[in-house]
C-alpha cells in the first residue's frame, strides 16, 4: 500500500492511525470482470474492498433465474457477513465490473474489526446500508417502470466505477435487473433515443448523465442519500 488515502470510501473514513493498521494487512488488486469470488455456501477465501470495480451480490431460483441484490463498489465491501463469523458466502458473488481494488485475509478482516472499534462500526454501518438497498431495490422492481430501473442501475454502476463507459452483455445487464433481455434491450433503446446512453456491442457509455438522472427513479437518490448518512465519520465515533 503507498502513503495515499484509499479511494475506496470505507477504508478512507478511517482516522489516519487506525487506516494504516488496516493497511498493513491489504493487498492492491486489479478484479476481472466476469470472475466468480465465491458461489453460494463456498467460503470466500479474500474481504475486498472495490477502489475501481463492482461486485453483484446475485440470488438465484431453483429454476435457473437470478437477480442483484446487492452492488458493491468503492462505497462498500464484499464479505460483511465473515465479520458475524458465517463462513460460507450468502449469494453468488460475482465482478461485474473491473477495475483496482483490495484484498485482507478473513483472518485478519475479523482481527481488525474485533480491535480496531471505528473499523467495526464503519463495517457494521455499510451493512445496514447493503441491507437498505436490497430492500429498495425489492421495492423499485415491485413498482418501477424498468427504463428508469435501468437508468438507476447504470447510475450506480457508474457511481461505483468512476466511469461512464459500462462493460457488459444485455443479458447480464437483464439478469441483474431480475428482468428478460428483449425488455432491457427495448429500455436500453429508449434511453439511447433520446440521446443519454450509447449501446455498443458489450458496452453502455453514459452520454448525458443529467438525462439519466431525469429518468432515473427517485429509488437511486434515496439510497445515495442513505449511504451519505451512514458513512459519516463524525457520527460514528459519537
Amino acid at each position: 500500500m503507498t502513503d495515499a488515502p484509499p479511494s475506496n470510501l470505507v477504508l478512507a473514513a478511517l482516522p489516519e492511525v487506525d487506516r494504516r493498521r488496516v493497511e498493513a494487512d491489504l493487498t492492491s488488486v486489479d478484479l476481472v470482470r466476469s470472475t466468480v469470488l465465491a458461489e453460494v455456501g463456498e467460503p470466500l477465501r479474500s474481504v475486498t474492498f472495490p477502489a475501481g470495480g463492482a461486485v453483484s451480490l446475485v440470488t438465484a431460483t431453483v429454476d435457473g433465474g437470478s437477480v442483484e441484490a446487492v452492488l458493491i463498489g468503492n462505497e462498500g465491501l464484499v464479505g460483511t457477513w465473515i465479520a458475524a463469523g458465517i463462513e460460507g458466502a450468502p449469494w453468488r458473488t460475482i465482478v461485474q465490473a473491473g477495475g483496482a481494488g483490495f484484498q485482507m485475509s478473513p483472518q485478519a478482516f475479523r482481527a481488525h474489526v474485533a480491535a480496531i472499534p471505528i473499523f467495526g462500526t464503519l463495517v457494521a454501518r455499510y451493512n445496514i446500508a447493503a441491507h437498505l438497498l436490497t430492500s429498495q431495490s425489492a421495492a423499485c422492481n415491485r413498482f418501477h417502470e424498468l427504463s428508469a430501473r435501468t437508468a438507476r442501475w447504470l447510475l450506480m454502476v457508474s457511481d461505483r466505477t468512476g466511469s461512464d463507459e459500462i462493460t457488459l452483455t444485455q443479458e447480464f445487464l437483464a439478469q441483474m435487473l431480475g428482468a428478460y433481455r428483449p425488455s432491457v434491450t427495448v429500455a436500453l433503446r429508449f434511453l439511447g433515443t433520446a440521446g443519454i446512453i450509447a449501446v455498443g456491442r458489450s458496452r453502455i457509455t453514459l452520454l448525458d448523465r443529467g438525462g439519466l438522472l431525469a429518468f432515473a427513479c427517485k429509488c437511486y437518490q434515496v439510497n445515495l442519500q442513505q449511504h451519505a448518512t451512514l458513512l459519516r465519520i463524525d457520527d460514528a465515533v459519537d
